[in-house]
Order: C-alpha cells, then structure tokens, then sequence
C-alpha cells in the first residue's frame, strides 16, 4: 500500500541521521539538537571518537550500515530520515566506479525500500552533490532546472540516487529532499581523506608541504561553510511539505582554485609552494550554484563567509595537527 503523504509539520521531529559521526553528520546533529530535536546518530564510528556533542536529545546508535537489523535500530520512531552515508570521495569513486555502485548506490536503494517500509518515516532528506550532478555547462549559475550530463563516477551515482527517490515517491509515497551540496568545508572535516581543497591546503601550508594544483588553478568553485549546509538540512526538517525534490545549497559565488589558495596563504601566513598537476578528464571548469529556490522557500542565507570561514578552518586544522 501506498503511504499517504503527510503534513510533517510540527514543533519538534524524532530525526535518524546516517552517517551521524561524519564532516557533515556532526554538524547536522549539533544542528538538530540546537533546535530542540531528537536524534538517533548512526554511525560504524570507525574514528573511536565522536564528533557531535553530548546531548540527552541524542541516542548514539553503532551499526552496520548495510545490515538490515542494525538500520532497523537507526530508523525506529523516528519520522524522518537524513542520509549522508558515503563510503567514496569523487578521487575514490574514480578509481573505482564499482565501489561507488556496490555501496553507495546499491546501499541508499535498500535504505529508501526499508524507510518506504516504515509507517513512521514521512521524509528522506538525501546529501547530493551540487559540484558533480550537473556536469560541463556554460551556464554560470547552474539552476535546478539546469541539463544534468555528469561525467564523474560520483555524480553519476549521486544522481542515480536521486533518482531513485524519485521512484519510491512515485510507487510508494515516500515524501523526499534531496540537497545537491557545493563544496562544502570548514572544522571536523578529515584530514586524512585528502577531500576538499580548502582543509587539504590549509594542512600542506601548515606543514611546509608544497600544494597541487591541477590545471592553470583557474577551476571555479562554490564554496559553502558546513554551518551553513547544517542550517540547511534542519529547515527542510522543519518544513511542513517542500513545493520541490531538488534544492541546491551553495553560496552562489565562484572561487577559483588559484584565489582560493591565496586566502588560505594569507591566513596562514606563509608563501605557497604550488606543484601544477594535469586536470582529470572529468573535473569541470566551473560549477556554481543558483540556490535562488532554496532561498525563497526557506528563508535561507549563508551566514559565514569566505574569508571568516577560511580563518576558522585554518584554527580547527592547526588544533587537529597539533594533537
């Protein structure tokens, strides 16, 4: 039977989050915690440590992502769903597109078949990824009505996965958000993942390391402060039924790589020693999103900018190096 799509507007949301101990994960807990909200934080928590704060509001849940029982646990009582689970990075799912399928995909189908399953479940809410789905274009603000040709493994399963919420809205009522993200960055992102360019120069330049640069550095980017992508995911959270499935979250400005690396220079405080690297086949000149929608809808803004969030980031790095 078809699940009636519900008003899921009310004070506060029992919320499980997947891949709750995460860069991302982390921040959108805090996020939820802070805004009265109760959360069940599943997580493997391979890092030994936890990243989100101690709060009543939140039950730490350790499990398997891809077993049934353990996602059974993560998802009881709760009325809607955060799925942030990743197991590759765009370089990662390069190397191996498989990988990609056999987890990331095969994985969010079997989690969208089990929510849809779930009498409780009223809204998946789904990180996309707004720097990969939309491939090479010419446009320079990208809209969510913008073509879709990605060209990498990883946007190519982003949008898989979007698709398929599409699906199990259509057969099985399954109400769903999914948030393609720019280039997210700030504190509790790893290190040692060597994923986005921001935390990635900040830890070469602290540790006198030459930086990579692939291509002449003039690759644009969008760069958005997690706080702000966190912000992000509790306003849908909290809407009482989104007009659309798709939203872009971004700041809506391009940086290049080049300008990028100068501001992370400064707010070190050292000379880069730059090392240019030849351009994948399947990185795109520019990719900067028009988050126009998200804006109006839901009275969103980013509220950190580029230099303050840089100059926090350049803080977390230098105390995560530190010990």
């Amino acid at each position: 039977m078809n699940k009636v799509i519900k008003d899921s507007s009310k004070l506060f949301h029992n919320v499980a989050v997947l891949g709750a101990n995460g860069f991302l994960g982390s921040h959108v807990v805090d996020a939820l915690v802070a805004r009265g909200h109760k959360v069940n934080a599943f997580d493997n928590f391979a890092s030994g440590s936890v990243r989100f704060a101690s709060s009543p509001l939140v039950q730490k849940i350790s499990g398997d992502f891809f077993n049934p029982t353990d996602l059974t646990a993560a998802l009881a009582g709760s009325d809607t769903v955060i799925h942030l689970v990743s197991a590759t990075t765009p370089v990662s799912a390069e190397a191996d597109p498989t990988l990609d399928i056999q987890q990331n995909l095969l994985g969010s189908v079997a989690l969208f078949r089990q929510c849809a399953a779930t009498s409780t479940i009223n809204r998946v809410v789904f990180a996309s990824s707004g720097g990969t789905v939309y491939g090479s274009s010419e446009v320079a603000l990208l809209s969510e009505t913008a073509p879709v040709h990605p060209v990498s493994p990883y946007g190519i399963c982003k949008l898989a996965t979007e698709h398929y919420l599409a699906f199990f809205a259509v057969t099985a009522g399954l109400s769903s958000v999914s948030l393609r993200i720019s280039n997210p960055y700030g504190d509790r992102q790893p290190l040692q993942r060597r994923q986005g360019v921001i935390p990635v120069f900040i830890e070469n330049l602290l540790q006198g390391f030459p930086v990579l640069v692939y291509g002449d550095g003039s690759m644009v980017r969008d760069f958005i402060h997690i706080s702000d992508v966190a912000a992000a995911f509790v306003a849908v959270v909290e809407a009482a039924q989104p007009q659309h499935g798709v939203y872009n979250v971004g700041s809506g400005m391009g940086e290049s790589v080049l300008d990028v690396l100068a501001a992370v220079a400064a707010a070190v405080g050292t000379e880069p020693v730059v090392k240019y690297q030849p351009t994948p086949l399947s990185f795109v000149p520019s990719a900067v999103l028009d988050t126009a929608r998200f804006r109006s809808e839901f009275a969103w803004a980013p509220q950190v900018n580029l230099t303050n969030g840089i100059a926090d980031t350049v803080a977390y790095v230098r105390r995560a190096l530190a010990g």
